[in-house]
């Protein structure tokens, strides 16, 4: 899915045309080579020249406008053009000084920052969400933070199209898991769909065995066993995962969210973890009925296009390591692929597990959505990933884990910690997160590292 973008150029009548269309063109057709859907409307120059923009703008129906700051214009200018659309994300993005062609030792300037700089200001003082950048269109730092800024917006835009299916609710007293359903859906975007895990078990003596021992045979054969993980528990992996891949598609669900405990896990004796493992792949899941660890990986998700997974904190090490674990549940993309592990419980849970390591030296970001009221937070950190060391919870099987180096202080992180559960992705997107919390409004608890 590419970022909708509408460029919408500012100049002024007092430049020469053909000088201001010529900065112009190089901006639309640099705009036009990166991964967009680009909409460029007709340059703004006096206040009669508005009213078009307004109307392109408004029909555009653009995730991110980009404000081209080309030359001195006045501020009102871009206010009457982009009325339409300052509820959205905005890009303002001003040229700077150039070479004379004549003298190369004399620089030019057709005054865009000044103007930009004005703008700032009052885009700011009219809490307008936007992001200010300056420099040339051949310049690899205004590029990329174009194509950067346009997927957050495209983020902010998915998180408010986005359905979440949760089966049962609160877990295991997390009071940091449970939310407001309003609340969530007014502040960040999603609507949480709510169905229980009788539903689940229903639909799955519903799948046909032709379909239930055709995943079991992919597990079978793509997957190492423990030695007393059986053929019907594959086969019941199987049908949890056929039964939740209807469920999602027939209540149009981008994420799902499986309460296990105790309900799966002691009354049915059969968790979710390889089911959604497995699943990962296609939408994304999480487990023991936390939103905010979904918001967070769905946030992840969106920034990444990568597979994401939440885990538990279990050790902060100073000064820079954490050690990383899920219970039983790692997607099949973040899984080690020479050592792809299906366990069985060993303790009061019943059923299997994907016991299967991360891969290391991979570059990722952690993060925590949480709330108090309307006050939202994201604490959120970066690292690398390093193979853990031998150390398993009691009566439980090896989990699957990693340990993270860390970007910042361990002991910063530990002193924040916003729950046991953290959302993590292979990629690192620090300072898009901090920018669509920003777009959100949504407070960061981040150093600053970009």
């Amino acid at each position: 899915m590419k970022p909708r973008v509408l460029l919408v150029p500012f100049g002024d009548r007092y430049y020469p045309d053909d000088l201001q269309q010529s900065f112009i063109d190089r901006c639309s057709q640099m705009m036009e080579g990166l991964d967009l859907d680009l909409r460029v409307a007709p340059t703004v120059k006096v206040n009669a020249d508005a009213p078009a923009a307004a109307r392109f703008a408004e029909e555009a129906c653009a995730d991110l406008s980009v404000a081209l700051i080309a030359t001195w214009m006045e501020p009102p200018n871009l206010f009457a053009a982009l009325d339409p659309v300052l509820h959205k994300p905005l890009l303002l993005w001003s040229l700077v000084m150039y070479p004379n062609p004549e003298d190369r030792a004399e620089m030019l300037t057709l005054g865009g920052f000044v103007a930009a700089a004005t703008l700032r200001e009052t885009l700011e003082e009219m809490e307008v969400r936007h992001k200010f950048i300056w420099g040339m269109p051949e310049d690899p730092h205004t590029q990329k933070a174009i194509t950067s800024y346009a997927r957050v917006a495209l983020a902010r835009r998915r998180l408010r199209e986005t359905r979440v299916g949760l089966f049962g609710y609160a877990s295991l007293g997390i009071y940091t898991a449970t939310f407001d359903a309003v609340s969530l859906r007014h502040k960040i975007g999603p609507e949480i769909h709510h169905l229980d895990q009788y539903l689940l078990i229903k639909r799955m003596e519903e799948v046909p065995a032709s379909e239930a021992d055709a995943i079991a045979d992919e597990l079978n054969r793509e997957w190492k066993l423990g030695p007393n993980v059986t053929r019907a528990e594959l086969v019941k992996a199987g049908r949890m995962a056929a039964a939740i891949r209807g469920l999602a598609a027939e209540n149009h669900l981008d994420a799902v969210n499986i309460k296990c405990h105790y309900e799966l896990s002691e009354v049915y004796q059969f968790t979710a973890c390889v089911p959604i493992s497995i699943l990962s792949k296609d939408i994304v899941c999480s487990c023991e009925g936390d939103m905010f660890a979904s918001m967070s990986q769905l946030m992840l998700h969106f920034l990444t296009g990568n597979q994401t997974v939440y885990g538990d904190i279990h050790e902060v090490f100073p000064p820079d390591r954490l050690t990383f674990a899920c219970c039983g549940f790692n997607p099949v993309g973040m899984c080690d692929p020479n050592c792809r592990m299906i366990s069985r419980w060993a303790s009061d849970f019943q059923g299997i597990m994907n016991s299967s390591p991360y891969q290391t030296d991979q570059r990722v970001t952690l993060a925590r959505m949480a709330a108090k009221g309307e006050e939202y937070k994201l604490h959120l950190t970066t690292g690398r990933t390093v193979k853990t060391f031998n150390w398993h919870e009691i009566n439980c099987p090896p989990p699957p884990a990693t340990d993270v180096i860390l970007d910042d202080d361990a002991v910063w992180f530990a002193q924040n910690i916003a729950s046991n559960h953290y959302a993590m992705v292979y990629g690192d997107v620090r300072q898009e997160m901090i920018e669509l919390c920003d777009l959100l409004g949504v407070r960061v608890v981040a150093t600053q590292k970009c």
